[in-house]
């Protein structure tokens, strides 16, 4: 979905591509594959250190186990690889994997007390962010939420449940965000943030905004519920506004 200047929008569930439902990466990868490929193996509870060298071609990675069960379980391990190692660690781990493996600006690897093996000074760099903050409001009793389900009640959690496994529609066929609003600042107010309260977000504007009409600053969304700790909530329904603020061009190392 493509959006510019101010504007609502629906925001789309996580589906699974064969079916189209609703669906985690477990369910929609990996058990999907196991049931057709033997070749498949899962190694859990596991941290992976770095990648494993030889020269310029990787041919391994170093884990080591986050829940050692006995001491013996403790030391790290190397698993090789024959044809291809892919890092998928995901924004933050991947580039800390290629860090630690040597991979990386030579004079902060060099810092940090990790030798340097490959010259790449892009990795950890233009990390983009959301900041994120939640207003809560109580919502009338009669107002659909997440929050009875969220508690723990029973009788909801039963009729969500068969709502769910006989038709796939209802609460868990949806992710609580119904709508929500992409925000750009017009001129007029880019000419006010030249002087207060920040000129220094013309700069940021100029690089990484401006050319790109679809890319919003701000999002607004609503969601339907509490989705922490209601043990910290008075009983009764509630909704969330949430603000989330892009920012780029961090140094993630």
């Amino acid at each position: 979905m493509k959006h510019s200047g101010v504007q609502s929008c629906t925001l789309t569930d996580q589906t699974h591509s064969d079916t189209g439902r609703r669906s985690d990466s477990a369910h929609g990868y990996i058990h999907s594959t196991r049931a057709h490929h033997q070749n498949l193996h899962l190694v859990v509870n596991t941290k992976c250190e770095k990648v494993i060298l030889e020269g310029d071609r990787a041919v391994g990675v170093k884990v080591c186990p986050t829940k050692p069960l006995s001491p013996g379980q403790q030391q790290s391990r190397v698993y090789k690889a024959r044809k291809q190692i892919i890092v998928s660690g995901g924004t933050l781990s991947s580039p800390l994997i290629l860090q630690r493996s040597g991979i990386g600006n030579p004079e902060k690897l060099r810092k940090a007390g990790v030798k340097p093996l490959i010259d790449l000074p892009g990795v950890g760099l233009n990390f983009q962010d959301h900041y994120l903050t939640f207003a809560t409001y109580r919502a009338k009793p009669h107002v659909e939420s997440f929050d009875d389900f969220v508690r723990g009640d029973k009788e909801t959690q039963e009729k969500v449940f068969n709502q769910w496994n006989i038709n796939g529609t209802g609460p868990l066929a949806t992710n609580g965000i119904d709508a929500g609003v992409k925000i750009r600042p017009t001129e007029e107010e880019l000419k006010q943030m030249d002087s207060w309260p920040c000129p220094e977000f013309r700069s940021g504007w100029d690089s990484y905004f401006k050319d790109k009409p679809d890319k919003p600053v701000m999002h607004y969304s609503v969601i339907a519920g509490w989705f922490g700790d209601h043990m910290l909530m008075p009983p009764g329904k509630v909704s969330r506004i949430c603000l989330s603020i892009d920012k780029n061009d961090a140094d993630q190392t």
